[in-house]
């Protein structure tokens, strides 16, 4: 139950930012694992020319996990049919081990900016986010999520 209270509680403090254009939160990881053939795949919709944006993943984890860091790649199709894959490393400790999250007892949620190689400008957008890991799998994932955020003049 109390899992259940923090990604509520997660997902109302992501979805109340009035810059939030689009924000999914996947939360279906069989035994909190986050399998590396489970592909998730996220499409969203830019309407405003005006502002810039820019996409970020949302990871909620267990406290104290022992990886500093999740490979993962982002792979976007633009408007145009461009496609473009993005590697990086979700980070969640820094180099002191402490945690980057917000951490609630067991649980903690991290949002990080993905660098990608082109502005997001308007048009239709497919995003699909899958894991780099070692093993099959990567353990003690809650949920994980796209949000897409209209950034202030």
């Amino acid at each position: 139950m109390k899992r259940l209270v923090l990604f509520f509680a997660a997902f109302l403090l992501i979805s109340c930012n009035g810059n939030t254009l689009y924000s999914e939160i996947d939360k279906s990881f069989e035994e909190n694992r986050w399998q590396k053939s489970d592909i998730k795949t996220y499409e969203f919709e830019i309407t405003q020319d005006a502002t810039p944006y820019e996409a970020n993943v949302f990871m909620s984890y267990i406290y104290g996990g022992q990886f500093a860091k999740i490979p993962m790649i982002a792979e976007i199709t633009y408007p145009d049919g461009q496609m473009s894959s993005v590697a990086f490393d979700f980070v969640t400790k820094d180099d002191s081990g402490q945690e980057l999250g917000d951490c609630s007892g067991d649980y903690c949620d991290l949002t990080q900016k993905i660098n990608l190689p082109r502005s997001l400008s308007p048009g239709k957008y497919k995003v699909r986010l899958m894991n780099t890991f070692n093993n099959e799998y990567v353990p003690n994932i809650f949920a994980l999520g796209l949000v897409v955020e209209q950034l202030a003049d």
